[in-house]
C-alpha cells in the first residue's frame, strides 16, 4: 500500500498487488509523483499496481499520461468515481464489493487493500504495518520507516483540517471498518490487526505467533 515500495526489502518481498487509493487534494500534483515515482523505482515483475482513480486535475492517471514513464508494467485501475461510502444501510450491498464495477469509496487505502483481500477470498487477512495513528500524527511527526521529505507527509493532509474535523474524520473511518469487520465475519473470513497503533476494530494478534 502507499509508501510501502519505500521499504528496503520491497523487491526481495515482491507482493503480488500494490494497491494506491486515489490521489486527492491537498495532495496534488507532487504527491502523485512522489507515490508513482517511488513505486516505480522498486517495481517488480510479479506486481500488479491496483491504482484508485477519481476524476481530479491531480489524479494518478492524469499524470502519467503527463509524464508516461511513470506508468507501471502490470497496472489495473479501481474506478471509484460517483462511489458511495460505506455505511449501515449499504453495507451489505454485494455490488460494493464488487472490484470491477464501481466499489465504495475509500476513506483509507487499507480500506482498498481489505476490499482486494476480500475479493480474492482470503480466510485469514492480517494486517502489517498499518498505525492509523492520525490523531497523533496531527500534533506529532508520523513514526513511518521513511524520512517525510521521501513520502507523502501526514502533516500536509492534516494542514488545513481542524482537530474537529479530523476526530469526525476518524469516527467515519472507524466505523467503515467495522462495517467490514461485519462483511468478513458474515463470510466466514476473519480480519487481524498485527500492526498495533490505533485501530481497535479488529482482535489483535503478534505476528511472531501466526508465523
Amino acid at each position: 500500500m502507499s509508501m510501502f515500495s519505500l521499504h528496503p526489502a520491497y523487491r526481495e518481498i515482491a507482493p503480488e498487488f500494490h494497491v494506491l487509493a486515489p490521489n486527492h487534494a491537498p495532495l496534488g500534483e507532487a504527491g502523485a509523483d512522489k507515490m508513482l515515482r517511488a513505486y516505480k523505482n522498486a517495481e517488480t515483475s510479479r506486481t500488479t499496481m491496483l491504482l484508485g482513480h477519481m476524476d481530479y486535475e491531480h489524479s494518478y492517471l492524469a499524470h502519467m499520461r503527463r509524464n508516461p514513464e511513470l506508468r507501471p508494467t502490470r497496472l489495473r485501475f479501481l474506478n471509484f468515481d460517483g462511489a458511495r461510502h460505506l455505511d449501515e444501510l449499504n453495507w451489505n450491498c454485494p455490488a460494493l464489493w464488487e472490484l470491477s464495477g464501481r466499489p465504495f469509496l475509500l476513506r483509507s487505502v487499507l480500506y482498498g487493500a481489505l476490499q482486494l483481500a476480500l475479493y480474492m477470498g482470503c480466510d485469514r487477512i492480517y494486517i502489517l504495518g498499518a498505525d492509523q495513528n492520525y490523531l497523533e500524527s496531527f500534533y506529532a511527526p508520523s513514526e513511518h520507516f521513511y524520512r517525510e521529505e521521501e513520502g507523502v507527509s501526514d502533516r500536509l493532509i492534516h494542514q488545513n483540517i481542524s482537530p474537529l474535523k479530523l476526530l469526525n474524520d476518524v469516527y467515519y473511518s472507524w466505523q467503515g471498518y467495522e462495517l467490514i469487520r461485519r462483511y468478513a465475519e458474515k463470510r466466514n473470513q476473519r480480519i487481524v490487526n498485527c500492526s498495533g497503533g490505533m485501530l481497535p476494530i479488529f482482535p489483535r494478534a503478534r505476528l511472531k505467533n501466526i508465523l
